[in-house]
């Protein structure tokens, strides 16, 4: 792993410019998304080819690698509080966290698991103020928030989002150069740009709940 999950010194940077990008993730997906439904009635061959939508499309995927390498370094991070926080109720490790995005048929829900999992664990935490750490009870600074219980549907409504995104994009290669293919990326931009908008509460507030346990 390209980092050590156990390293907190910059877990709150990392958010906030996880945070960041993920604005311009948003701010990419429903440009995308305008611009496509604009080519709507061109030719085929000018959707495809032209120099403005080309462009936009190389941006936002380099942007997206970066969000996603930024997103499993602050995960593993937020995982690893998360054990020490609650080691009894969150079983997943750091770096398995990580890998269950990449392992087919288990990334369809595991993922999801685990982040509504690590909302639970924190927001308990927080609430009670107490973080356990090698068998022993620290408080923490009272004046930390607990994640609200409407994250949760902001969980479902995040891995919703991805999901509709990724499915969209099969769709798109799938279809070729048929007419469902320019509907099918509007509907992976909308999606990732819903989805973007969902992740970026979901790091905010996961995090602001386990920001005293860093600190204790």
């Amino acid at each position: 792993m390209l980092w050590d999950a156990e390293d907190r010194s910059g877990f709150a940077s990392t958010a906030g410019l996880l945070v960041a990008l993920l604005r311009v993730t948003a701010t990419l997906g429903i440009v995308a998304a305008v611009i496509s439904i604009a080519f709507l009635t061109a030719p085929p061959a000018m959707w495809l080819g032209s120099d403005l939508s080309l462009l936009l499309r190389y941006s936002q995927a380099a942007v997206v690698v970066y969000v996603a390498v930024v997103f499993f370094r602050w995960l593993a991070t937020a995982c690893s509080i998360a054990r020490d926080v609650a080691a009894e109720d969150f079983e997943f490790f750091p770096h398995g966290a990580v890998a269950s995005f990449f392992i087919p048929f288990v990334n369809l829900v595991l993922p999801y698991r685990i982040v509504k999992l690590m909302c639970h664990v924190s927001r308990r935490a927080c609430q009670r103020g107490v973080v356990q750490r090698e068998g022993i009870a620290v408080i923490v600074p009272a004046q930390a928030r607990a994640v609200d219980e409407a994250d949760d549907d902001v969980v479902e409504f995040w891995w919703a989002s991805l999901l509709t995104m990724l499915f969209s994009l099969a769709v798109a290669v799938a279809a070729g150069s048929s007419p469902i293919a320019p509907l099918a990326v509007i509907g992976a931009d909308l999606a990732l740009f819903c989805a973007a908008v969902a992740a970026q509460r979901l790091v905010r507030t996961i995090t602001d709940a386990q920001l005293p346990a860093v600190a204790a």
